[in-house]
């Protein structure tokens, strides 16, 4: 699980972090999604080709969740490409 010293630099890379002042209530709300259990996640097939090699290899959404919690996972710097890149 990524802990907030983890994701806040990474959300800040992506230039999704939103900084605010004033004494106005601000309110947010994040809305999720996740595949049903057991379901793999994989590219479609007619987007690979030559000039756009596979880069991950199919995997099980929740087995990764789980890898990002061990060791490994919590050491990598990209934890998708080390769980299941190609």
């Amino acid at each position: 699980m990524l802990t907030v010293c983890r994701f806040l630099p990474k959300m800040a890379k992506l230039g999704s972090l939103v900084v605010v002042s004033g004494d106005e209530a601000r309110y947010s709300i994040g809305l999720f999604s996740a595949p049903k259990e057991g379901g793999v996640i994989k590219t479609p097939e007619e987007l690979v080709d030559e000039g756009h090699p596979l880069l991950y290899k199919p995997f099980d959404y929740y087995k990764f969740v789980d890898f990002t919690s061990t060791d490994v996972g919590r050491a990598s710097p990209d934890p998708l490409k080390e769980y299941c890149g190609a």
